[in-house]
């Protein structure tokens, strides 16, 4: 590759994960599947990075309306030319956190178990063909594992989440779908893991009621679409704040999105 930003990154994803021998699964059946886990709020696109020619195996046709950017010019070089300058300079230091956290961190776990169910995210921002920077929430899990046990295939989710107007802190998360994950790790502190268990904290309906507030829906609304009482979602919303240990709305939904709870 000719532009020395993609060089200098593609070679910080050799060094951490340098594939030796490669295997011929290209068979991602289950990709819907493993999206739901991934899935969060706002509009989002996805592809499939080839650890081995460091190309997109697949780009979903979404990127258009979320980037403005045809799938067929949506390359590697062309991703990283989005990046806003300073996320740009974090890019390599979240990588090798992410590279850490795989390969030193949780070599006393089953490799294939942490590719299988977790998903790393942080949050960066990308230029839209407008000129608009858009707030990103980056989430990446294996899909496959070359047969010298690093990761070959990985899916990247992209969603917007610029509406929900999140500060890009540069933190890194790992959340595995049976918990319990690993929140905000950040260059030097990150091998002091506190594990914490959120993804779990919360039943099925107050997941929901997290996700509706997410989108800005009031009381009445809420309860008008889950069938019950506007005062059954206020005392709702009070325990989950209670359990969340946060202090208003704003900060509960900025906490669930980047610890994956929706």
């Amino acid at each position: 590759m000719a532009n020395k930003k993609t060089s200098k990154i593609v070679e910080t994803w050799k060094t951490i994960n340098p594939v030796q021998r490669p295997n011929d699964v290209k068979d991602f059946h289950d990709i819907i599947k493993k999206m739901t886990f991934l899935m969060t709020l706002g509009p989002y696109y996805y592809f499939v990075l080839n650890s081995v020619s460091y190309e997109f195996d697949y780009v979903s046709d979404s990127v258009k309306s979320v980037l403005g950017i045809d799938p067929k010019e949506f390359t590697l070089e062309k991703l990283l030319s989005l990046y806003y300058p300073e996320d740009f300079q974090k890019l390599q230091e979240k990588e090798e956190i992410i590279g850490d956290f795989i390969y030193n961190y949780m070599s006393d776990r089953s490799f294939s178990d942490a590719v299988s169910f977790g998903k790393a995210l942080y949050l960066k921002r990308l230029r839209h063909s407008s000129g608009v920077y858009k707030t990103i929430m980056h989430q990446v899990m294996a899909l496959n594992v070359s047969d010298d046990g690093k990761i070959q295939h990985s899916l990247v989710i992209h969603a917007d989440v610029s509406h929900l107007n999140m500060l890009v802190d540069h933190k890194v998360s790992f959340v595995f779908e049976n918990g319990p994950s690993y929140y905000s790790q950040e260059k030097g502190v990150y091998f002091n893991l506190n594990e914490v268990d959120n993804y779990t904290a919360f039943t099925k309906r107050e997941t929901e009621i997290i996700r509706k507030l997410s989108e800005g829906k009031d009381f009445n609304e809420i309860a008008e679409q889950l069938i019950v009482s506007p005062h059954t979602v206020r005392a709702h919303r009070r325990n989950i704040l209670k359990k969340s240990g946060c202090k208003n709305t704003a900060e509960l939904v900025a906490k669930c999105v980047r610890e994956g709870v929706i």
